[in-house]
């Protein structure tokens, strides 16, 4: 049956995302409907069949409600992310999806924190960084 996993997003992005980009972060915000075409990017975590479903799946394991900002800010030109889920991760879901997100965060430091996965059974997180300059 599987377990559940909770993901914990917190992204300011690189100014100048890519159109295709800002418009996946978009599908995984739910801010299109279902009927629309929507070209999403050459990455695995689109091709597996629940990455729709990262963002916005929850469980009474976790928190009974996902939740999930996205916005543009004039002042620092860029998008933030601001997301918490839990799902079962099945196919490595969560995993890929940090993976297809890290190269366009943002980092001033060394290393920036923007987020973390909880199993359901384990204790404590693994929290998940990007490196600087990426």
């Amino acid at each position: 049956m599987g377990m559940y996993t909770e993901i914990y997003v917190k992204i300011e992005f690189k100014t100048n995302l890519p159109v295709e980009v800002v418009t996946a972060l978009k599908w995984l915000n739910g801010e299109f409907g279902i009927d629309d075409e929507v070209t999403l990017p050459e990455h695995p975590f689109f091709k597996l069949p629940r990455a729709c479903m990262v963002l916005s799946c929850s469980s009474y394991y976790h928190q009974p409600r996902a939740t999930c900002n996205l916005w543009f800010d004039d002042i620092h030109g860029g998008y933030y992310l601001c997301a918490r889920a839990d799902l079962k991760n099945y196919d490595g879901e969560i995993e890929a999806f940090f993976d297809w997100v890290k190269p366009y965060c943002a980092s001033s430091a060394d290393r920036t924190f923007i987020g973390y996965h909880l199993y359901e059974e384990d204790n404590e997180p693994t929290l998940v960084y990007v490196e600087g300059d990426q």
